[in-house]
């Protein structure tokens, strides 16, 4: 009986086989395979898929296996020609998401062992949008990288994980890295993963007399993030600490947590003897705006006349917000300082006094004549909805005519726009003019919001004169989804007789907007594009995540240059995984 139970066991099998199309032989040799690339045997798998194809040239698991074994080795050249041979026997080929993902993860995976630092950043960027464990995994390597500008981006790039693995990394950073762009990034990423481990170290860098101010400020912003919340005991021991980074952190924290009953423990570090604190402290009082505000008034007053002009500037700010007629007075004449960057971060400040400042805005974008300060009130009145159509012919004449690099400024809660003086970084090649773009393009976004007639014009200037392809990163820090004003302004741009606006409102769209009307117009600039321009239209692509580029994108895996194949991969991902 029992013998009889094997034999039919076995004839089951065998029948199954028969339905898949598969033989016992050559089912025997798919899992011999596995077994191989399981335990990262590859040229076991190798030789053993390369004897399966030649047994049994009609199967189709063993041609898409002898696929995915040459991607794992790295041989993108055969991986190619045999994905080429396939997916013209086969016309449902681009439906096998698995094996296009197992593809360019090969492509991803050789450039990460590559010596070019720049080509390891790539492969990173790409372990990222997976939202896999590979990813994880390729992540943790990029942590532990040689080079300290790729350590650095990797630790940027794991924030959004909340991975063990990642965060133990991240720990091991702090503690044991003394390069400065790696740190910074780990004590960022320790407050954006939220690591409770982290508390300890964070607190110590705070109070650390070796820590320097940048580092510091990170240190405060992070342990904030951590935190729930702090008792009034907490908050009070903090305010009387002779640290400064636990004074920081006091201010910080009754901020960040609306701790209106911990107000009067803020209160006596107005007069604190670091102009830091004052300013935390001011900032405080502003955002927790008591309606009794005479105690406020008693203290803040004085600090008109602080001898740091930026704590006076403020103070002005806090009085404006309690109806004080002295802020206001004070502010005016801050507004005419003889240094423009204290100009400029006058007028952000009163902007953010909102209807409170709104008189005052109004008459001193009337009289002032420094372009600088004209713009950030422009801004403020818009803001306000008054005087709107002045304050949109002020941004567009600006934006039109001032060939300045410019940046935003910002101090605590406070955003000024001012002339830039941004330096270069290591890890993002042009960054003093990416954050050009970066402000130029949230106030075209405003004069979208607005309906400037202006507006496209000024789009099309900007397309024409700056640097060819906004990257993703770019695009995504500044610009959200569903601004259809700013949508509809770019898309009339499609058909604009100058190519060059064509192709960046192509680009924009794509990375902004996602949307797969653009894909044939990304697909004619790749023809024609520079290795940058095909570098843009790969990542637009990857950004809108259609299955309708795979094939395309696919065929880009055979490129010569390896940063084209990696971004191509990067963007098959993205699309199979959308």
């Amino acid at each position: 009986m029992l013998l009889f139970v094997r034999i039919r066991h076995s004839w089951t099998i065998f029948i199954l086989f028969c339905c898949l199309g598969l033989s016992a032989d050559e089912e025997a040799v798919l899992r011999q395979v596995k077994s191989h690339l399981l335990i990262s045997d590859f040229d076991s798998a190798k030789n053993e898929v390369e004897y399966g194809a030649a047994q049994y040239p009609t199967s189709r698991k063993i041609k898409e296996l002898e696929i995915e074994v040459l991607a794992r080795i790295g041989d993108e050249k055969q991986m190619m020609a045999r994905w080429n041979a396939y997916s013209g026997q086969y016309p449902d080929a681009f439906e096998k998401i698995d094996l296009l993902e197992s593809m360019s993860w090969g492509v991803v995976d050789k450039g990460f062992w590559a010596a070019s630092p720049i080509t390891r950043a790539i492969a990173l960027a790409a372990a990222n949008l997976s939202g896999s464990a590979k990813g994880v995994k390729l992540l943790e390597k990029g942590i532990q990288d040689s080079n300290t500008a790729v350590r650095a981006l990797a630790l940027e790039l794991s924030m959004k994980n909340r991975d063990s693995i990642l965060q133990d990394r991240v720990i091991d950073v702090l503690e044991n890295d003394r390069a400065w762009n790696a740190r910074m990034a780990a004590l960022k990423a320790a407050g954006g993963m939220r690591i409770a481990r982290a508390e300890d170290y964070l607190r110590h860098v705070i109070v650390s007399n070796m820590t320097t101010d940048e580092e510091r400020a990170l240190a405060v912003q992070s342990l904030v993030m951590i935190l729930d919340a702090s008792s009034r005991e907490d908050v009070a021991g903090l305010a009387r600490s002779r640290r400064v980074g636990l004074r920081l952190l006091a201010c910080e924290i009754v901020a960040v947590f609306k701790q209106h009953e911990d107000l009067d423990l803020i209160i006596p570090l107005l007069s604190d003897h670091s102009s830091q604190i004052r300013k935390a402290a001011l900032q405080v009082v502003g955002i927790l705006r008591e309606k009794s505000g005479k105690e406020v008034r008693r203290h803040v007053l004085p600090m008109l006349n602080d001898p740091d002009r930026e704590v006076a500037i403020i103070a002005s700010w806090v009085l404006i917000l309690h109806e004080d007629p002295e802020g206001l007075r004070a502010m005016r004449f801050f507004l005419q300082d003889e240094s423009r960057p204290m100009r400029c971060f006058a007028a952000g400040v009163l902007r953010s006094a909102g209807k409170y400042g709104k008189p005052l805005i109004e008459r001193a974008f009337a009289e002032t004549a420094d372009p600088y300060v004209k713009l950030n009130l422009a801004i403020g009145l818009i803001g306000q909805r008054i005087s709107c159509a002045a304050a949109c012919d002020e941004i567009y004449r600006e934006l039109t005519s001032n060939q300045d690099r410019w940046m935003w400024r910002e101090e605590g809660i406070f955003r000024s726009l001012a002339p830039s003086q941004v330096r270069h970084r290591e890890d993002i090649p042009q960054f003093p003019e990416v954050v050009n773009q970066l402000v130029r393009l949230e106030l075209l976004q405003l004069l979208a919001f607005m309906e400037h007639p202006g507006t496209q014009n000024a789009m099309k200037r900007f397309l024409q004169e700056r640097t060819f392809g906004i990257t993703g990163v770019v695009i995504a820090l500044m610009l959200s989804e569903g601004e259809e004003e700013s949508l509809d302004m770019i898309r009339g741009l499609l058909d604009d007789p100058d190519q060059k606006i064509r192709a960046q409102a192509a680009l924009i769209l794509a990375i902004w907007g996602r949307e797969e009307e653009v894909i044939k117009e990304l697909e004619t600039i790749y023809a024609s594009g520079s290795r940058h321009v095909k570098e843009k239209v790969l990542e637009g692509m990857g950004n809108i995540g259609s299955h309708l580029s795979l094939p395309f994108l696919t065929e880009r895996l055979s490129e010569p240059h390896q940063h084209l194949r990696m971004i191509a991969a990067a963007a098959i991902i993205q699309c199979v995984n959308h």
